[in-house]
């Protein structure tokens, strides 16, 4: 007689975790109307829409969405009423802020944060240039 044992072998693949990234745009952003649209983004796609993401000028507050939702209570005064999230992009990993009623004082090095991603903190830095508007009457 002959006994053939069969082992039950299994196999475990080692997935290494994906690395997210936040990426701005490679040049400044120039609000040449009244209005002016930061970009940043988080690579590979992911749906931000779960997660903690604020937009800062220096040290100001300018935007933040938590919960699903925005939470500017803490939002920096001079940007109240000045501010939207572009959330259907969201879904997609964009994270795209609109500022309206620019002016020269809202110039600068904006910086786009997203926590809780991969149990960090990510971000990116987008340059705001605001030219001079012409007004035809």
């Amino acid at each position: 007689m002959i006994f053939v044992h069969f082992l039950n072998l299994k196999f475990y693949f080692m997935v290494s975790p994906v690395e997210y990234k936040v990426f701005g745009p490679s040049k400044p952003v120039t609000a040449e109307e009244k209005d002016a649209v930061l970009q940043c983004r988080v690579e590979p796609e992911l749906d931000v829409t779960s997660l903690t993401v604020e937009w800062k000028l220096q040290d100001k507050l300018v935007h933040r969405y938590r919960s699903s939702d925005d939470d500017l209570v803490s939002q920096d005064p001079k940007f109240k009423g000045r501010t939207t999230l572009f959330r259907k992009e969201m879904v997609q990993g964009n994270i795209y802020l609109k500022v309206t009623n620019v002016t020269q004082e809202d110039a600068g090095n904006y910086t786009c944060i997203v926590s809780k991603l991969q149990g960090q903190v990510k971000k990116a830095t987008v340059t705001l240039n605001v030219g001079e508007f012409c007004s035809f009457k």
